[in-house]
């Protein structure tokens, strides 16, 4: 919310917008919002809750008349084979200066499949785990001269999180999912770094340290 409110961005893309949950929270600060998605019939239900443009395509495929100044990708690069191949379909359609956020299940949590249920039906999606590493590596390498990135346990979530179901869990260690914020070819402002770095407690990568 900090870093969208700053940069009073005009054009939003959010990549694998699934139900248009992140679509409905991106139309609070963003004039213009776009989500897209390879599922229509997640994309029927997003038209019926947003006011935001959906796309019914495979992300790396698409490219928007639209430069996007904002990008935000949640659950989606885990559904993608190479991690190069959608940095590229980002790079095609945001402009340089861009703001991108990228957050995923982490590769070490215990998972092997992705399973939604739709209505009354159940979709499974294929899943590909990319390390941190080589996600960040690749960021720096053609993208961004800087990644702040955060890594989430479980621990992270407690005060958040209220249902008996996840007692067994909470004492576990291995990350659940991660965080990577970055500006392409750009730093994030001065203020923006410090926020992530000294309240959110993110980490920061530099290209050729």
């Amino acid at each position: 919310m900090r870093l969208l409110h700053k940069h009073h961005f005009q054009t939003a893309l959010d990549v694998g917008s699934g139900t248009g949950f992140y679509s409905r929270f991106l139309e609070n600060y963003v004039p213009q919002v776009v989500g897209v998605d390879i599922s229509s019939q997640m994309l029927r239900i997003a038209g019926e809750k947003s006011k935001s443009t959906f796309v019914n395509a495979d992300f790396l495929q698409y490219h928007s008349d639209v430069q996007f100044d904002f990008a935000l990708s949640a659950r989606t690069l885990s559904h993608i084979k190479s991690v190069s191949e959608f940095l590229r379909y980002l790079d095609i359609n945001t402009h340089d200066g861009a703001s991108i956020i990228i957050t995923d299940i982490h590769p070490r949590h215990n998972y092997y499949k992705t399973r939604f249920e739709l209505n009354t039906e159940t979709i499974e999606i294929e899943t590909y785990k990319h390390e941190m590493t080589e996600i960040i590596g690749e960021i720096l390498s053609s993208f961004s001269i800087n990644v702040m990135y955060k890594e989430f346990e479980f621990s992270n979530l407690q005060d958040k999180w209220f249902s008996s179901e996840f007692n067994s869990v909470m004492n576990s260690v291995d990350p659940v999912f991660y965080v990577i914020a970055f500006r392409k070819h750009d730093l994030f402002d001065k203020s923006v770094r410090e926020y992530l770095t000294g309240v959110l407690k993110f980490n920061s990568a530099t290209s050729g340290s």
